[in-house]
């Protein structure tokens, strides 16, 4: 693994150049940025994956909309359309992406949710409609250098902070760890039973010079997706980046007779399905999987997976620490 990781290295740093390039030609505004005249936060990662930044918008969408009309625009990854697309219930993953269909799926129907692969764009076109967004949460976007100001949370996991990472093919980051100070407001994700000095220690190493909150991820009861049946055995698929904390969940919770990884929003092919659900209907068991699966399942449910039930288990972030901070200076952007 050391001897790969040299290898890669000067691919890595090749990356690094690019980046430098491109963050220079923003910074001396040769490239330019749109500054629209709305309240936004934009949430991000360094890393390609698997902090919890759906599950944290979807919980901060849900906790803000209590005060403001809320939009979220989001690129709307792996979708096969270009363009602004407002996200309804009886859209599909291959229009607008899993993650957006997830926040509509789960989020009131007053909150507006809309993809954009062009974020300037996407804001101009949902304050066209006749009930403004008074924000808009922008998922996805820290890196997305062309939309200006905002304020902007950058999110991170526990075991695997930005900065002891590296650029990817050496490691797992996507942009600078020099990028995390645009941001002013740190969320350490999915952490485990951690002490007060463990949090201190934290901060120091990082160096962040914002407000950092703790978080742990938080599951709900199962929810039935679809399917009449109510197996007492299951079959756990994830097409997530890092899936480790939700097997471990559903193995504590229900029992598991087999788990099934996929790549961060597979796309499921029905033939993968038929075999699925030609296990489960031999085995007697269901389907448990993530809420972002869900969406991709969705499609299938009537035809390939007809018959089994499928279901769902609920995260969201529970705050350990730094929660009533970060709201306070939210709080105080928005005012």
């Amino acid at each position: 693994m050391r001897l790969a990781r040299y290898l890669l290295f000067p691919f890595s740093m090749l990356y690094a150049l690019v980046l430098k390039i491109r963050h220079l030609l923003f910074d001396l505004k040769i490239l330019h940025s749109c500054e629209p005249d709305v309240k936004r936060i934009i949430i991000g990662n360094l890393a390609l994956g698997g902090t919890g930044k759906s599950p944290f918008s979807r919980y901060l969408a849900q906790k803000l909309s209590e005060q403001k009309r809320i939009a979220i625009l989001s690129r709307g990854y792996g979708r096969k359309t270009r363009g602004f697309k407002v996200v309804h219930q009886d859209s599909l993953a291959e229009e607008c992406g899993d993650e957006p269909l997830e926040f509509r799926f789960s989020l009131d129907a007053r909150i507006q949710v809309a993809v954009c692969e062009d974020r300037c764009r996407g804001i101009e076109k949902l304050m066209q409609a006749d009930q403004k967004p008074e924000l808009i949460l922008l998922d996805d976007a820290l890196q997305h250098r062309k939309l200006a100001g905002g304020l902007r949370i950058l999110m991170c996991t526990w075991d695997k902070p930005y900065y002891k990472d590296h650029l990817v093919p050496v490691g797992n980051l996507r942009d600078l760890k020099s990028a995390s100070k645009r941001a002013e407001i740190l969320v350490v994700s999915k952490c485990p039973t951690i002490t007060v000095s463990e949090m201190e220690r934290f901060k120091v190493e990082s160096g962040f010079a914002g407000t950092i909150a703790f978080c742990k991820n938080e599951y709900a009861r199962p929810i039935k997706f679809s399917g009449d049946a109510n197996p007492s055995k299951w079959i756990a698929i994830a097409g997530i980046a890092d899936p480790s904390d939700f097997f471990k969940k559903v193995e504590s919770t229900l029992e598991v007779l087999e788990k099934l990884r996929f790549k961060d929003h597979h796309s499921y092919s029905p033939e993968e399905l038929i075999a699925i659900a030609s296990k489960c209907k031999s085995l007697n068991c269901g389907i448990v999987t993530t809420l972002k699966d869900a969406m991709r399942l969705k499609p299938f449910c009537k035809k390939e997976l007809s018959g089994i039930n499928v279901t769902f288990m609920p995260v969201s972030p529970a705050f350990i620490s730094g929660g009533k901070e970060l709201f306070d200076q939210i709080n105080n952007y928005l005012k």
